[in-house]
């Protein structure tokens, strides 16, 4: 529970704690088209492969999930495309509620703008 509040204590660190996770992610989405290319151009399968195959199964997941989600919260959105750039435009949102500094801490500080 510390180290939640340490995180998620002030709209700064809550800023801090997605820039660091977004970095993460593209650090391993990187890594999974690393693996991709070594698979393809050598034939060889990597040890850590079953670790990247549920990485890569979690993320699809969640990217589906976000996509119904607005697909049916936003009856506009007919494409993928379409959700990918809405999902870009509440984040962008989110992230300059946050960045004002302004906000005091509550509950919608803690639950990301693509989910409400």
């Amino acid at each position: 529970m510390f180290a939640l509040t340490e995180k998620l204590g002030r709209t700064d660190k809550i800023l801090k704690t997605l820039k660091e996770h977004e970095m993460k992610v593209e650090w391993q989405l990187r890594r999974i088209y690393r693996t991709r290319n070594l698979i393809v151009h050598s034939g060889r399968t990597p040890a850590y492969c079953n670790v990247l195959i549920e990485n890569i199964h979690t993320y699809v997941d969640a990217f589906l999930e976000t996509v119904l989600r607005l697909s049916m919260k936003d009856q506009s959105i007919n494409t993928i495309e379409e959700a990918v750039e809405l999902a870009r435009l509440k984040k962008e949102k989110y992230v300059k509620t946050l960045s004002s500094g302004n906000n005091p801490i509550n509950r919608d500080n803690y639950i990301c703008c693509l989910l409400q």
